[in-house]
């Protein structure tokens, strides 16, 4: 628990001083922090099927939607946003061993595992990559994201994956 403090408050540090995040920025990171801490025993109980219900609950019919095809110009600003944005925790080749990621509680995604990348629907990880997951350091990017943007990055996780899901 030390040592995921610890790497919380590292990654705070750095994503406050990014040019990129303005003050109101700064107070939703440390308020989700701060959710993120208070509820970390409750999220050790959650399992991947009680999340997968969840987002299905939230979602309603959109759970199933099919993803929409996207350009090679997309798929290459999802490449750059993944970069920039997820590749500290998941890793450059989406391992979920980037170096933010490592000797948290809760180990980032393996978007390499197909049987895992095939667990949820295409809608429920966007949903996750929009929300993020109380109890974990998966934050929430609607408010730094576009839709599109979501739509890009999403579109490249996947091609970390075999899987059609």
């Amino acid at each position: 628990m030390k040592k995921e403090f610890i790497l919380i408050l590292l990654l705070f540090t750095i994503i406050s001083c990014s040019e990129k995040n303005t003050n109101n920025d700064k107070v939703k990171l440390t308020e989700q922090i701060k959710d993120k801490t208070e509820v970390k025993k409750q999220s050790d109980s959650l399992s991947m099927t009680e999340i997968r219900e969840k987002l299905k609950k939230e979602l309603g019919e959109k759970y199933y939607a099919p993803m929409k095809k996207l350009t090679p110009k997309q798929l290459a600003q999802g490449k750059i946003i993944y970069e920039d944005r997820c590749a500290k925790c998941h890793g450059l080749k989406g391992k979920g061993d980037g170096s933010y990621g490592k000797g948290l509680t809760i180990p980032p995604a393996d978007f390499t595992d197909s049987t895992r990348a095939a667990f949820y629907s295409d809608e429920a990880r966007k949903q996750i990559i929009r929300k993020g997951i109380l109890g974990t350091v998966m934050f929430a990017w609607e408010d730094k994201l576009s839709e599109k943007e979501i739509d890009a990055v999403y579109a490249y996780i996947k091609t970390f994956s075999k899987s059609k899901k």
